[in-house]
């Protein structure tokens, strides 16, 4: 595992279980509203809590992933469980 993704398992925590599927049902309404409210939501939270980069950083390696891989993996449907972490490897 690499240090990312052992650090968000760490951070898997009651109250993300308890947020997950307000968050889940959120995503599924923010999605058809397209990338440019997708890019302001990651602006805003990059820019709110000075990490920036580090959402620039996370959002080109989701950027690589294909529809193919997405789908053989699962990750296309939304299940109220820990996610999937997505690696730089």
């Amino acid at each position: 595992m690499n240090p990312d993704a052992a650090w968000l398992a760490r951070k898997w925590e009651a109250e993300t279980v308890r947020l997950l599927p307000r968050m889940e049902r959120a995503a599924l309404q923010v999605q058809p509203l397209g990338a440019r409210v997708v890019l302001e939501l990651l602006l805003e939270i990059g820019l709110a809590n000075d990490c920036l980069p580090d959402v620039a950083e996370r959002l080109a390696r989701y950027s690589a992933l294909t529809p193919e891989l997405v789908r053989a993996t699962g990750a296309d449907r939304m299940v109220s469980r820990r996610p999937l972490l997505v690696s730089a490897r």
